[in-house]
């Protein structure tokens, strides 16, 4: 007579004969890698924008692709499917990814198979995958610049490269902290890159390839509202008041839409009354960082959830403007070269 575990380890090796069976009937190729299984992708279609996959939590540790994928089927064509395994390969850790061709099936999907029984007693959560583009590199020597690292990157054989975001050290503005992300233009390239360059070598030194951790999703509508920009790479022993007295030097009059200013270690917030002039600005500190080979970096800041949450109710909020130059830039008025000056030390050399 079988034990339990023994019961169990027949009826999974019987269910992988079945999944193995249904990749062959529906002609997707079935694949473990990595301490998951992929069925897909589907082949002669165009592989899916951004907004196409959905992460299926709470799933029965013993429900696999043959039961799954014609659920899901019901709601598009599905590319691809990733079903999370346990170490032995044979039993899920109750989650799976599954892209669909089209944005409109994964969104239908969400609406109408979130928070339904798959299964009697379980009931499975299905929300929109959040799609990581960002792998964390280690082992860079500190010494190199953005583009150097970016530059062997390239030549190593990696591509889909959006950026390499790299942060500067505390105590010493020329280095860096020993580390970059890599944003790139897909997962998929990411997802490839990962799994390619595992064990490469750059500058000599073997790297360090992991997944970053991923950033909260934002809709583009909600991007598009942002009157806030981020700064990045400023002199960590700089003041809130000394990045003032910057942004006023640089912008000049634009100076007198800016709400708030805040600065933390080396990073910044800089708030705006109108997205027109937050959109203005960001042109004006970029073309000037650039043409000065100031390594600053100006982006459009990530609202935080509470923040989405604030616009989504308040789609249509006013702020009243102080026509008052003199009240906004008291202290600043004066454009202090030694500032600068001062700033050039910080920046990298190229």
């Amino acid at each position: 007579m079988q034990s339990n575990s023994e019961l169990a380890m027949t009826r999974a090796f019987a269910a992988l004969r079945r999944v193995r069976e249904f990749s062959m009937r529906i002609r997707m190729p079935l694949q473990q890698v990595n301490g998951q299984r992929m069925l897909g992708p589907c082949f002669g279609v165009q592989i899916p924008p951004d907004g196409c996959e959905v992460l299926v939590l709470q799933l029965p540790k013993d429900m696999f692709e043959d039961e799954i994928y014609p659920i899901l089927l019901r709601f598009g064509p599905i590319y691809r499917m990733r079903l999370m395994l346990e170490e032995n390969g044979l039993l899920t850790r109750r989650h799976a990814y599954v892209t669909f061709c089209n944005q409109w099936s994964a969104v239908a999907a969400i609406e109408l198979l979130n928070r339904t029984e798959i299964r009697p007693g379980f009931v499975v959560v299905v929300e929109k995958a959040q799609e990581n583009k960002r792998l964390f590199l280690g082992g860079i020597p500190d010494a190199k610049t953005k583009d150097q690292v970016w530059r062997e990157l390239i030549r190593i054989g990696m591509t889909g490269i959006l950026d390499v975001i790299m942060y500067r050290s505390y105590t010493d503005r020329n280095r860096n902290r020993g580390f970059v992300f890599v944003e790139f233009s897909t997962h998929q390239e990411a997802a490839f890159t990962r799994l390619m360059y595992q064990d490469a070598m750059i500058f000599g030194q073997r790297i360090q390839l992991y997944w970053s951790t991923p950033l909260h999703q934002v809709d583009d509508d909600i991007m598009r509202r942002v009157r806030r920009l981020f700064v990045r790479n400023m002199p960590v022993r700089h003041s809130t008041d000394d990045m003032k007295q910057m942004i006023v030097c640089i912008l000049g009059l634009q100076f007198r839409f800016v709400e708030k200013v805040y600065k933390h270690r080396d990073y910044g917030f800089i708030h705006f009354a109108t997205r027109r002039d937050a959109q203005k600005s960001l042109e004006i500190l970029r073309d000037y960082f650039k043409r000065n080979d100031y390594d600053i970096e100006v982006t459009w800041a990530k609202p935080s959830v509470k923040d989405i949450h604030r616009m989504q109710i308040r789609s249509n909020n006013s702020f009243s403007l102080d026509d008052s130059f003199a009240s906004r830039t008291s202290g600043f008025s004066e454009c202090s070269s030694s500032f600068f000056d001062e700033l050039s030390v910080y920046s990298v050399q190229y």
